[in-house]
């Protein structure tokens, strides 16, 4: 379902509370669903949600899950996640919150919407900017079932935290069914400075699918994901910036400026994101029984380019690894790895790893030599006198099919590195003004920008960790 976005009236924009909508007697067939770019720019890239008053279309697409047909979370979701079904469509009653301003409280705002127990919801905004988050805002059980449609936000709306809220913009534990897309999550340096800070955190969640995210500085991981049951996607996600914060206050450590961290996943996608500047964790994952990590690219990062750790605890890594492309910077200690490892002891849990397609560029000056270029290479090793084995008691084993049931993204839609590195020059991160003309703001620009740089062997970035944000700071979005 793709429409131009110039054979649509523009919408205009009204302020209001929260509507309650029942899609039982509701006209579905009347109402506009806003596609928010062209074919041309940007394929796929459906609304889904209205940005007037966040119905949905009257029928939602589906997709075979193995014998049973289940509903898109949106028509372009993609992996494990794909399914996240905030309960909301045509045959549900379900609330929409408008976040009509930028304060911390009160009548529409961000965390009256987020925080209501009313159940199934849809939070759109109706205005632009900055969200400055001053304590924590937490989504636990009875806060499940959300759809946080940023793409509704005429200019984009990005995400600090100050005052006592040392805890991620966008948090949740024990939660369940959120989908939430085109958030600029960047917590900074205004709050009570910490190293314990996230830009995206989910503890024990299920069925969730993160689409289109900026995540920028954070001063631990840029994201932090657990589950226990059901998939998670995180998908067309730009990462960036990690901030090192020499001053911060260990609360569990210090001095992270890290990547993307996932642990004890059972059905984990990571499917065209970049991962950039992250010393560690680009990114690392820990037990998933079934990982996908397809199409991703990641540049300029520390000393490993991903990492996979089993331990004694918990279980066995088996991972799809297809399609990603790295290339080293200034930052880039050794060789471009892939690193296979027994974390905290000797365990009898190992990998099994499916690997096709994936590239790494390489040279010493800092650029993404095209000359240069090779497979990633994988690097198993001993940890703190541990022993890598599998259950067969032996080193990692490749296979040469893909593991875990096969692949839940179709084949056709999977790339090849060097292509999965334009689609997401092109299209990665929170766009904003998607109606009338995709475009990143500064920050986004800034990355994607030194990437593009970096692969035509062009001016490579610093090799230095950030400590402050780079002027001039927190981009006006209104």
């Amino acid at each position: 379902m793709t429409l131009a976005a110039e054979a649509m009236p523009r919408p205009t924009r009204s302020e209001g509370g929260n509507t309650s909508i029942s899609a039982r007697g509701k006209s579905f067939a009347a109402t506009t669903v806003f596609m928010l770019c062209t074919a041309a720019a940007w394929a796929g890239m459906e609304a889904y949600v209205n940005p007037l008053d966040g119905s949905v279309p009257a029928v939602r697409e589906t997709r075979l899950d193995g014998d049973e047909a289940r509903k898109l979370a949106f028509p372009s979701a993609r992996g494990h996640g794909r399914f996240a079904d905030p309960d909301i469509g045509p045959e549900q009653a379900f609330q929409v919150f408008k976040v009509t301003h930028t304060g911390d409280n009160g009548p529409g705002s961000y965390r009256e919407a987020i925080m209501s127990t009313a159940g199934p919801r849809v939070v759109i905004f109706t205005i632009s900017g900055t969200i400055d988050l001053t304590e924590d805002v937490l989504m636990r059980e009875a806060q499940s079932n959300v759809y946080i449609a940023g793409q509704t936000s005429p200019g984009g709306v990005q995400f600090k935290c100050s005052g006592n809220n040392k805890k991620a913009p966008l948090r949740a534990v024990r939660t369940a069914d959120i989908v939430a897309r085109f958030l600029k999550l960047r917590p900074g340096l205004d709050h009570a400075v910490s190293s314990d800070v996230d830009s995206l955190s989910m503890g024990s969640v299920r069925n969730c699918i993160f689409d289109h995210l900026s995540l920028q500085w954070s001063t631990d991981e840029a994201a932090h994901i657990t589950s226990g049951n059901g998939g998670v996607t995180l998908q067309w996600s730009l990462q960036s910036e990690p901030l090192r914060c020499g001053s911060c206050r260990g609360d569990n450590h210090s001095q992270h400026d890290y990547g993307v961290f996932a642990d004890v996943n059972q059905h984990l996608t990571l499917y065209k994101n970049l991962f950039m500047g992250g010393r560690w964790r680009n990114p690392n994952v820990q037990a998933t029984e079934s990982l996908e990590m397809i199409n991703n690219v990641g540049y300029n990062y520390g000393e490993f380019a991903a990492q996979f750790y089993v331990n004694a605890t918990r279980g066995n890594l088996i991972a799809n690894i297809v399609g990603n492309w790295y290339c080293k910077g200034p930052r880039t200690a050794g060789e471009p790895h892939m690193l296979f490892a027994s974390y905290e002891g000797a365990s009898s849990y190992g990998f099994e790893f499916y690997l096709k397609g994936n590239v790494a560029r390489r040279d010493t000056s800092g650029y993404c030599n095209v000359d240069n270029s090779g497979p990633l290479l994988t690097s198993p090793i001993l940890w703190q006198s541990g022993t890598l084995l599998t259950p067969a008691g032996k080193e990692g084993v490749v296979f040469l099919s893909p593991r875990a049931g096969g692949l839940s993204i179709p084949s056709a839609e999977i790339v090849t590195a060097e292509q999965a590195l334009k689609d997401v020059i092109a299209s990665s991160g929170a766009m904003q003004d998607l109606i009338a003309e995709p475009r990143r703001d500064l920050v986004d620009a800034r990355s994607i920008s030194q990437l593009q740089n970096a692969a035509n062997h062009a001016h490579a970035p610093s090799p230095d960790p950030l400590s402050a944000l780079p002027s001039p700071g927190y981009p006006d979005l209104t």
